[in-house]
């Protein structure tokens, strides 16, 4: 009882598993705890640890049990971005055979792209003058204004690039963030 100064009879019942092991036995106010029932309660501990060793062996494995199950969701996930990731760089794959000049591939590939990186748009433009205008194509495939930039930008930690013929083609997620970037995203 809290606040209520109780005699206490404390045994200790060291197990393998809990070498520290010690049962408290509380009383009412007065009582005396005389050599008869000292030895009464010295005989229920052992049970009583024993069954105390068992709920928390049961404890520990269902806390065990929970961080396992939170690993297998977490690798679980990862298959299924796995899956997603695969899926969409096969489609990519499908829809550049049929794709003839650079104009066709940026509208086949950026909504990939943005998939891949995580984000609902993708932006492409040729770091040097000659090359095709600058292009901005949302997941579903909708057109978006590009970024604003010019020869003088600095490249953002996303940018990837590309060598085509003696053009540099850069490429960066736009807009906002919905996941993590795919590692599959430079391939």
């Amino acid at each position: 009882v809290s606040g209520v100064s109780a005699p206490a009879l404390l045994l200790p019942v060291p197990t393998a598993a809990e070498p520290d092991l010690t049962l408290a036995f509380t009383g009412q106010p007065g009582v005396e705890w005389d050599a008869d029932v000292q030895a009464s309660l010295r005989g229920a501990a052992a049970p009583v640890a024993g069954a105390l060793h068992r709920a928390l062996e049961v404890r520990a494995g269902q806390q065990a049990l929970r961080q396992l199950q939170e690993q297998v969701r977490v690798f679980e996930d990862r298959a299924v971005k796995a899956r997603q990731d695969s899926a969409a760089l096969l489609g990519l794959t499908h829809l550049l055979e049929d794709a003839r000049s650079v104009p066709d591939i940026l509208n086949v590939s950026l909504p990939v792209l943005a998939e891949l990186a995580g984000t609902d748009a993708c932006a492409a433009w040729f770091t040097h003058a000659g090359g095709p205008a600058s292009a901005a194509l949302h997941r579903t495939g909708l057109p978006v204004t590009p970024p604003a930039r010019n020869a003088s930008d600095p490249a953002h930690p996303g940018d990837l690039t590309v060598e085509i013929g003696d053009q540099t083609l850069s490429l960066r997620p736009v807009g906002t963030r919905t996941q993590a970037a795919s590692p599959l995203l430079p391939v």
